[in-house]
């Protein structure tokens, strides 16, 4: 086993031997980017917790190549000097873990941060909402440096030598569409040396620098997925660390932002192909006059080496004076000078960070931003002549982008980022600088939806014509789009459009909203229909659904406004999660069938695996169909031998008694937009081929019976399993 390895395994026995307090299982849902966040400083798990993202983008994509994890942990930095020593208080980093590099340790500050990690939302329906949400989903904490031991396990922190800080940190995160790639990172850094003084005066903190420290290790765990055995074949040495200059495509363009970036090198056969930056988005410090004089810088270097041959000057720094050091490089990005190409891969580390924050004094506090995010790579052609710097620029390209509306969202009234509000800035005339200010969407529509034989109706609201964009202040609404999950197996994308109906006022398509009224696609008298206590303006219809999908099928409306093109503004669109209800069409029940059928079992045979099947043996399943509304299945060998039974009820059926639906919805219930629907068709049951004893049923002939609760009759069938 690894070096490495056996220190993640025991940063893991750390964590699990700590007090109930610590936290390592909040991780961000709302958007595409799912970010595990600690109440001690990390952020990532270190690859140690199954299930859960540790960075994994796009973790709601139904592309398993596009679903990929980006690092395994990272840590806040935190340097300044004291009686002209420097320290470093770090969560984590090379070849630590516990002990010395283990040195924020969370703490209850106030009534409402009481050591846990305090969740917020802005959706209205979330039970976390919270007035004073910032975002879709707010995490917030607090954590301090001023512990010589970690509390957890009373084991020492070697050579820490507490700064004397408290952090209150609250992370940010949308479901926008176009800012779902992104997690923020917002610090409150307080000076609490007092505390720790005996004569209660505390000291002065200089030349303060924040950062995080990240081990990037980007891979596609449905290629080679790190929890097999043997690790199926997972690498963490074929990657690259880079540093992304401007926030222009090209690197002679645009503002210096010093991103430091990760990626996989070879992209692993369209497996790995998204880059991950960490990125500086500005802040404030009581004795820095201009904010913009507190600049952002990037270092890199491979795991746990102090000395490389081959970049002399990317080395890990091995003390409290390099590590405070590093915080402060520029380095040279020229291709002899620093590693472009698959020749140079290894494990690399990441640095970013920003300074000088000045000088705090007892109780002062500053503040520091910083955006996780991630982004597809673009395509850059080989033969195009390109440096190295110019061929990185090129290639995060899309990353650049979704960090900037990070940055906007930071910057929210504060357009020139000199931290004061200009009389022009006040888009609120409230007289104070707002931040977290985004371009939002129409909100998606209210739906509902009615079954029927293969077929559906969906039903919505036309609520999103009338909101009025916040920071427009225009109702800017434009039209609807219909999606579902991908209709055709093995499509590129991750869903499907299904229709689309704009506003006819000259933005193409035009059109018009008239095909959609309930007046005309129902074919009704009324601009509205009552369903399910609700009413309703439109209504659409879908037939020939596919069936048997464990995952069901997606279906969403969204609503989307024309967008501001002189202000390079694009079309902003609802999320498709914030109202997708999940349909499993099928039969109806019997006696609401028009044309009443034999119950019936599908496929039939059952040959080795269905296309929809899992790995493990708890990972497949058939579907019984044309059943009655209330009825008991019972499956028997052909010799008449008892395999399983279950009891069916349209009226309650979720398909929980079969691993491939549960899962289904516990990844759909981490979205984090309220509660999710999944809509049966009230005639069809899944079964997992496990029998009452709990093992997987053999190759054979079953006779199964359906007893109808409501008739008393029992109707027999068969089905095959060849495997």
């Amino acid at each position: 086993m690894s070096l490495k390895k056996v220190q993640l395994l025991a940063w893991l026995g750390l964590c699990l031997g700590a007090s109930a307090a610590d936290d390592f299982n909040h991780f961000t849902s709302v958007g595409e980017l799912g970010l595990t966040i600690t109440n001690f400083g990390v952020i990532g798990h270190g690859y140690n917790i199954e299930g859960q993202p540790s960075c994994l983008y796009k973790q709601y994509s139904d592309l398993d190549f596009e679903q990929v994890e980006h690092f395994s942990y990272g840590g806040l930095w935190i340097g300044g000097v004291v009686d002209g020593e420097p320290r470093v208080s770090t969560s984590v980093m090379d070849g630590t873990f516990g002990g010395e590099g283990w040195e924020w340790n969370n703490v209850p500050t106030a009534q409402d941060r009481a050591g846990a990690i305090l969740t917020r939302s802005t959706f209205s329906d979330s039970p976390n909402f919270h007035p004073n949400a910032v975002s879709h989903q707010d995490f917030l904490m607090s954590f301090t440096d001023t512990s010589r031991v970690v509390p957890s396990s009373g084991e020492e922190i070697t050579n820490h030598t507490p700064l004397g800080l408290r952090v209150d940190l609250d992370t940010h995160a949308w479901n926008y569409s176009y800012a779902n790639a992104f997690t923020i990172l917002d610090l409150t850094i307080t000076n609490v040396s007092q505390g720790m003084d005996p004569a209660g005066q505390g000291w002065t903190i200089d030349s303060l620098f924040v950062g995080y420290w990240i081990d990037e290790a980007v891979g596609n765990f449905n290629l080679n997925n790190y929890y097999e055995p043997g690790r199926g074949g997972w690498s963490w040495y074929d990657n690259l660390a880079g540093i992304v200059l401007t926030d222009d495509p090209s690197p002679v363009l645009g503002d210096s932002i010093w991103m430091a970036v990760g990626y996989d090198a070879d992209g692993d056969n369209g497996y790995s192909e998204s880059i991950l930056g960490c990125r500086f988005l500005g802040g404030s410090a009581p004795h820095v006059g201009d904010p913009r004089h507190i600049r952002p810088y990037a270092n890199s270097w491979i795991w746990n080496r102090d000395y490389n041959l081959d970049f002399p000057a990317l080395v890990m720094p091995s003390n409290e004076e390099g590590r405070y050091a590093a915080m402060q490089v520029h380095p040279n990005l020229g291709d002899t000078a620093y590693p472009y190409g698959s020749a140079n891969t290894n494990s690399w580390m990441m640095l970013a960070s920003a300074g000088s924050f000045g000088h705090l004094l007892p109780g002062e506090s500053c503040n520091a931003v910083f955006a996780i995010g991630c982004g597809s790579r673009d395509f850059v052609p080989e033969g195009e002549i390109l440096s190295g710097l110019e061929r990185l620029q090129r290639m995060a390209a899309p990353l650049i982008a979704n960090t900037t509306w990070a940055r906007i969202a930071w910057d929210g009234e504060d357009k020139n980022r000199n931290g004061q509000l200009d009389p022009e800035e006040d888009l609120d005339t409230d007289g104070l600088l707002d931040r977290y200010l985004l371009p939002n969407p129409p909100p998606a529509p209210a739906m509902a939806v009615e079954v029927g034989d293969r077929e559906l109706t969906l039903y919505w609201k036309d609520t999103p014509e009338s909101f009025v964009d916040p920071i427009l202040g225009e109702a800017d609404f434009e039209g609807y789009r219909i999606y579902s999950s991908l209709r055709t197996p093995g499509a590129q994308g991750t869903r499907t459009l299904v229709a689309q109906f704009d506003l006819d006022n000259g933005i193409w398509p035009n059109t018009g909203l008239e095909d959609i009224q309930v007046r005309h696609s129902l074919g009704v008298d009324a601009d509205s229909v009552e369903v399910q206590g609700q009413w309703f303006r439109y209504a659409f219809r879908m037939e020939n659904l596919l069936s048997g999908r464990p995952q069901g099928n997606w279906l969403s409306v969204s609503a989307y406004d024309h967008g501001l093109p002189e202000n390079n503004l694009p079309s902003l669109e609802s999320a498709v999660t914030e109202n997708w209800v999940f349909v499993f069409p099928g039969s109806l029940p019997a006696e609401d069938s028009a044309t009443r059928r034999k119950p019936g079992v599908y496929p039939n045979p059952y040959k080795g695996r269905a296309s929809w099947d899992g790995a493990g043996p708890y990972e497949r399943l058939i579907w019984f169909t044309h059943l009655p509304s209330r009825c008991t299945v019972s499956i028997f060998t052909l010799a008449g031998d008892f395999v399983d039974s279950f009891e069916h009820d349209a009226s309650t059926y979720q398909g929980e008694d079969v691993q491939l639906i549960r899962d289904t919805r516990d990844q759909v219930s981490q979205s984090g937009t309220g509660e999710t629907p999944f809509i049966f068709s009230g005639g069809e049951h899944a079964w997992d081929l496990v029998s009452a004893h709990d093992q997987a049923i053999a190759t054979g002939l079953y006779l199964f019976a359906v007893e109808d609760h409501g008739s008393g009759r029992t109707e027999v069938g068969s089905f095959a399993v060849v495997k």
